[in-house]
């Protein structure tokens, strides 16, 4: 039964990257069709609403900082809709976070709005995703499909279109993801990287302790 319900867990946590990611998607080709689908407030608005929420719930976002930089578009891509801000849009510039990133105006208020709600919801969602992939990274220790961390360092960066090395998922371009270095180079999403990190901790304390013993 123990085992049912583990996979089970891990089901509903592929089913719940897949709509994330279908959601991202969606908000993304309604963005470069109407670039002013967020001020309308129309339907195209509320995709990027409920992929925000779950990008936020998921770790693949982090929640708004305060503080931002605007100016005139420079061609960076939104951190929110994946989508170029052109030069006659303006740019907002995020240095308070995980990492410098950019966003539309308009996107940010919606990024600013779900990680308002998402913080007075004391992150629940966010916490029962992470105990779910740490026991996915748990389980690929013991078959081998994945590898100890041989130590805490990494580079924090927007995705590369790379697959997550946790998760198996791809990593979007407009998301934050940590590339690890030591034994081999991979990718992850950053709340899968948490996991993959915590996990990786306790093996290698694990390890320790059989070797002194």
């Amino acid at each position: 039964m123990t085992a049912m319900v583990s996979e089970s867990k891990i089901r509903c946590l592929e089913s719940r990257k897949l709509l994330a990611g279908s959601r991202y998607r969606i908000a993304s080709s309604r963005r470069l069709l109407n670039p002013a689908f967020a001020v309308s407030g129309g339907s195209s608005g509320d995709d990027l609403y409920k992929t925000v929420r779950d990008r936020l719930a998921r770790g693949a976002l982090f929640p708004a900082p305060q503080k931002v930089w605007a100016g005139q578009g420079t061609g960076r891509i939104c951190i929110v809709c994946g989508v170029a801000i052109t030069a006659t849009e303006v740019e907002h510039e995020i240095t308070d976070g995980p990492a410098t990133v950019w966003t539309h105006s308009a996107c940010h208020q919606i990024w600013q709005q779900e990680s308002t709600s998402y913080e007075l919801a004391n992150v629940m969602d966010g916490t029962d995703y992470l105990a779910a992939l740490r026991q996915i990274v748990r389980e690929r220790f013991v078959t081998g499909t994945l590898f100890v961390l041989p130590n805490d360092k990494s580079w924090l960066g927007l995705g590369v279109s790379d697959i997550c090395a946790v998760c198996n998922k791809p990593i979007f371009a407009a998301e934050s993801s940590h590339e690890v270095t030591g034994l081999r180079r991979a990718h992850a999403h950053l709340v899968c990287y948490r996991a993959w990190l915590v996990e990786s901790r306790e093996e290698r304390a694990s390890a320790e302790l059989h070797d002194d013993s």
